[in-house]
């Protein structure tokens, strides 16, 4: 478990790389987008090694035995995330339009969805753009604020989002909540968890702290520690976090580094 005062130290540190906001053209922060888009793809199901995954992303190379779809997926997700980075600042509060264009985004190239019904195939169409409501999507543009109060998904959202930005203190605990109550409300059709492992650096972000990127290898883990949360056991969670954010954070550091400290990324942090 982290001890307070290591959190405090990553925080004065990242507090003062933020300040100035995200610069997507760094190559070290697009190393580790390339390796988080690895990471979510093969959590989605796809089927690449790092180096298939960083050839194409980089250079545009493809490998003859990989699946269309596995690509389209990969880029979507790479592009989403330099979409969303790019707004990083310290006047930008992640909104419910910029979650619905993220997801939009996600899904460029992907018209169906196929689900399995009493053992029968089936081929959905994918409307993009909008929110759930049971199993009608509601377009965003008809959520009118005097009609919000007849969209408990919509508000659900809104209230998660007021509590981070009014909160002068984000904590983890903050965070892995906000990230266990946006996976029980999946507000769209598809591509909810790639939408979540996006969304949940800016918390990050907002909280002073380095981004993190989730491990295929850890899928079983993470959604046995979802069920313990949600039975009132938080600690597997919250801890599966702490790892993540203490192994990412002397990589995250680079960065944001300029010439004059670069030698902080090396720095062990006790």
């Amino acid at each position: 478990m982290l001890n307070s005062q290591y959190l405090e130290r990553i925080k004065k540190k990242y507090y003062f790389f933020y300040l100035n906001g995200i610069d997507t053209s760094n190559k070290i922060l697009n190393d580790f987008l390339v390796y988080n888009s690895f990471q979510s793809s093969l959590i989605h199901g796809c089927e690449f090694n790092y180096q298939e995954a960083y050839n194409y992303l980089t250079n545009g190379y493809t490998s003859t035995n990989k699946e269309l779809f596995d690509y389209i997926i990969l880029s979507n997700i790479y592009n989403s995330q330099k979409w969303f980075y790019s707004l990083f600042n310290n006047n930008f509060d992640l909104d419910i339009e910029t979650i619905i264009n993220l997801n939009s985004h996600l899904l460029i190239g992907i018209e169906y969805r196929i689900k399995e019904v009493a053992g029968y195939k089936i081929k959905k169409k994918i409307i993009k753009g909008k929110l759930k409501n049971g199993n009608n999507p509601l377009n965003y543009y008809f959520l009118k604020e005097e009609n919000l109060s007849n969209y408990n998904l919509f508000n659900s959202l809104r209230v998660m989002l007021e509590n981070i930005h009014y909160s002068s203190n984000i904590t983890l605990p903050d965070i892995v909540d906000f990230y266990v109550s946006f996976l029980s409300l999946s507000p769209f059709d598809m591509a909810n968890g790639r939408t979540l492992r996006i969304i949940i650096n800016y918390l990050f972000f907002k909280a002073n702290l380095p981004f993190i990127s989730f491990k295929k290898e850890d899928k079983d883990f993470y959604i046995n520690a979802i069920k313990e949360y949600n039975n009132g056991n938080k600690s597997l969670l919250i801890n599966l976090f702490e790892n993540y954010l203490e192994n990412n954070s002397i990589l995250s550091f680079s960065i944001y580094s300029n010439t004059d400290n670069y030698q902080i990324i090396n720095e062990h942090i006790p």
